[in-house]
């Protein structure tokens, strides 16, 4: 059988209450060249048992024992397709979705790895809407994620060329760290339209384990800075390294400056210095 282009990769744990509205969603996309790729990561729940209910040649189910960052890799490792793209188990795909970004990896071969607005639902209703353009993204990490994981496709030859995986020692915030680590070689990008409907819910990871995804995510923050400084000495922009280094310097010696004020002037300096170059 030919090899799709698209993987959709959907890991799943305990996620029966809402599986069949992310599964077809999936089903029902205008773009039909894929396979879904549903991962369950050691579900105690009727999870196994919604999937295997289905009767559709494009759905892959693996089971595995419960280890996230394993069964999360494990979606990197044995695509075979083009483009692996991310679903979460609770959320729900815009019919258009796959076709929208297949179209934009074909007509962008320089970008490894793009997103999407989104529409969360649920507990929170907000329109999320993030920086686009790879310059401004990896400028922006050094304040926050600007990458939604479920929203993401990448391209499989660049996992595979630099050997990128989740890594465990940045649990809770694997996926920032894995768009930082494509974006020290390759491109990112997001696109400027909703193609996602996000569920919010206070049982979701990001809230159970604040503390831990806090700590982590600051670490990818201090790396982000670290790469815009290895860019600055590259940099042919007119902004004297000199006086950054001061400016850094004073705010070393300063401590009452909190972590998070820190990161946003290093940011405002990022800004300021793109514009120069």
């Amino acid at each position: 059988m030919k090899t799709p282009e698209i993987t959709v990769f959907m890991p799943l744990y305990n996620a029966a209450s809402f599986l069949r509205d992310a599964i077809e969603s999936v089903l029902r996309q205008t773009f039909t060249d894929f396979e879904l790729l549903i991962v369950d990561d050691g579900s105690t729940d009727s999870s196994v048992h919604i999937v295997k209910s289905y009767r559709d040649d494009r759905i892959r189910l693996v089971e595995l024992e419960h280890c996230f960052i394993r069964t999360l890799n494990y979606g990197l490792e044995s695509s075979k397709s083009k483009y692996i793209v991310r679903m979460d188990s609770d959320d729900v795909m815009m019919s258009t979705r796959l076709k929208v970004q297949f179209d934009f990896m074909e007509q962008h071969p320089e970008i490894d790895a793009c997103g999407t607005w989104m529409q969360t639902f649920g507990d929170s209703r907000r329109r999320v809407e993030v920086c686009t353009a790879h310059e401004d993204i990896v400028d922006f990490m050094i304040l926050g994620n600007p990458m939604a994981h479920p929203t993401m496709i990448l391209r499989t030859a660049t996992i595979q060329a630099h050997n990128l995986r989740y890594r465990e020692d940045y649990m809770y915030a694997e996926d920032f760290k894995l768009w930082l680590d494509i974006a020290k070689t390759g491109r990112l990008a997001n696109i400027p339209k909703v193609l996602l409907h996000y569920r919010c819910s206070d049982q979701q990871v990001s809230n159970r384990k604040k503390e831990m995804q806090k700590t982590n995510a600051n670490k990818i923050h201090m790396e982000a800075i670290d790469l815009f400084l290895s860019r600055l000495e590259r940099s042919d922009a007119t902004v004297s390294i000199y006086k950054i280094n001061e400016q850094l310097t004073a705010l070393h010696s300063n401590t009452v400056i909190s972590f998070e004020a820190y990161c946003k002037i290093i940011y405002e300096i990022a800004k300021n210095v793109r514009k120069e170059e």
